[in-house]
């Protein structure tokens, strides 16, 4: 069994140390062969730096590192070229002054790695770029440009419109020298996770090909449920032993956790890398991506009130947009639908082609969790530990009946709630309610519809089932009648466990009053 890639994303060490590869070198093929200038936007922690990787290798042509890979028995032609890579998300961008010094230097080192002599005083990137791109020329003949996470230092300065602005300023001239140089430069490879035809950036590079959307390019970053299988089933089978559950448990429970992004309408779903690997090296289900992944500006913005409208509609259900809202990138402001599309928080999951309109949903219960979580955190303002602690007690409480206490919890929440977020309708209660048992990872359905009718929420517990209708300035009494004139415990008698109708009534004027009735059917 091989080891897994913790914590490797480049392809020469994942080789020499025969860490697990999923080979996705068919793709780096087509790369080579018929996309010359393109772009591609993924999630953090998706794969891309490796792919960034796996090219320099072959464009290096290093061709023992892909012995057995599929590339290696195709007709791809290893020649070497000279090979500036490039990684934005490790620039030093506190300031504009101190990125372009930080741009400048790794150009230069990029040369001195390849034995190339340059004159290491320049006036800014343009000029170091274009001295760099002739030199290696000089010496391969082939020059080639790869931009790992190339609007890094952009997002990473949305909290000064100023300072972003000014970032986006020293790239554009990037991107304008590498244009000047493309008689230099034949390859080019950029990534990031916004839309690079929508940063203002590609006034420069305004001839890439966008492989984000193409079906033939979805799969190249992420695993498919293919690659799951055919690759990690001897990890799978570890697990299984050690912790005396079965494969197929654990097959499952990934799926459920880590799948489900789609990059183009008509596309398979594929796993999160990181959060798949770092799972069966830890042998549990956990956030592992997201607490990755989660750059403290997008918290940050979540945050701001101004947001706090759009974190409400994102709690109540499904999104929708037309391509040309989702891959906004403004400095200015950038809807929080397009930045959770675009960071990976939201994935497709309809198109209409009559009117080009995409439904997004979120690709797993590890992201569904952990942004809930982090968005009532946002609404409230509770601190991590204390929020941490109500959600602990607030499932035992459910678990042992104790719905006095229940609703003492409730009340901490709705009370950290600012007057002017508060909705007095119904709707209101139900998205907060049904962001935090979200967030507590309680198994939790809105509007669960049968025959019989829609309940408000209902909650699954190991043991227990809890059928939840919610009223405004309403005697709980009509509530819990509701549950019991329309059945709406019928559809879970055959589950076995003890079922309870709990009818929630709070009062307008102030959201920490709530009434309560209890019933137990089973």
């Amino acid at each position: 069994m091989r080891n897994l890639p913790m914590g490797i994303s480049e392809f020469a060490e994942l080789r020499r140390k025969n860490c697990l590869y999923i080979d996705k070198t068919k793709h780096v093929y087509h790369l080579l062969k018929n996309n010359n200038k393109t772009f591609l936007a993924r999630p953090r922690r998706f794969g891309k730096s490796l792919l960034v990787s796996t090219l320099t290798a072959a464009l290096q042509g290093k061709k023992e590192l892909f012995s057995n890979l599929w590339i290696a028995n195709s007709d791809y032609v290893w020649d070497s070229y000279g090979v500036i890579r490039l990684d934005f998300s490790v620039l030093d961008s506190k300031t504009p002054e101190i990125f372009e010094q930080a741009l400048t230097e790794v150009l230069i080192h990029t040369a001195k790695d390849q034995h190339v002599i340059i004159d290491s005083h320049f006036l800014g990137v343009k000029s170091a770029l274009a001295a760099v791109a002739k030199s290696l020329y000089a010496k391969f003949g082939k020059v080639a440009l790869l931009i790992d996470e190339y609007d890094y230092p952009i997002l990473h300065a949305l909290h000064s419109q100023e300072t972003a602005i000014a970032i986006r300023s020293i790239l554009k001239d990037f991107s304008t020298a590498a244009k000047a140089m493309q008689t230099h430069i034949e390859f080019v490879f950029v990534t990031g996770v916004s839309a690079f035809s929508k940063s203002g950036l590609s006034s420069g590079l305004n001839n890439l090909t966008n492989l984000t959307m193409l079906d033939q390019f979805a799969t190249i970053c992420g695993y498919t449920e293919e690659e799951i299988k055919n690759n990690f089933a001897p990890h799978i089978a570890s697990w299984a032993q050690c912790c005396n559950i079965s494969c197929a448990e654990i097959q499952t429970n990934l799926r459920a956790w880590y799948n489900g992004y789609r990059f183009t309408e008509n596309a398979e779903t594929v796993y999160s890398p990181f959060s798949v690997t770092s799972a069966l090296f830890a042998n549990k289900m956990a956030n592992f991506w997201f607490e990755s992944a989660a750059p403290q500006f997008l918290l940050d913005e979540i945050a701001k009130m101004q947001r706090q409208e759009e974190c409400h509609l994102i709690l109540e259900k499904e999104f929708s947009g037309s391509m040309e809202t989702l891959q906004t990138f403004e400095i200015e402001q950038v809807p929080l639908i397009a930045l959770l599309f675009q960071m990976g928080y939201l994935t497709i999951n309809t198109y209409d082609s009559i009117t080009r309109i995409y439904t997004l949903k979120y690709p797993n219960l590890e992201v569904k969790t952990a942004l809930h979580y982090h968005i009532v955190l946002a609404t409230t303002k509770i601190s991590h530990n204390n929020f941490d602690s109500i959600l602990l007690h607030l499932v035992y409480t459910l678990e042992q009946v104790n719905i006095e206490q229940f609703i003492d919890f409730l009340r901490t929440i709705f009370a950290k709630i600012p007057y002017w977020l508060q909705d007095k309708k119904e709707k209101f209660y139900h998205v907060i309610l049904q962001a935090v048992f979200i967030a507590a990872n309680l198994r939790s359905q809105a509007e669960y519809s049968s025959s019989l009718g829609r309940a408000d929420i209902v909650l699954e517990l190991p043991s227990k089932i809890y059928i939840l209708e919610i009223k405004i300035d309403t005697d709980p009494k009509q509530g819990l009648e509701q549950i019991e004139t329309q059945k709406y415990y019928e559809p879970f008698l055959h589950e076995n466990k003890s079922i309870y109708g709990l009818a929630l009534s709070f009062t307008s004027n102030d959201s920490t009053s709530i009434n309560y009735l209890l019933k137990q059917f089973t």
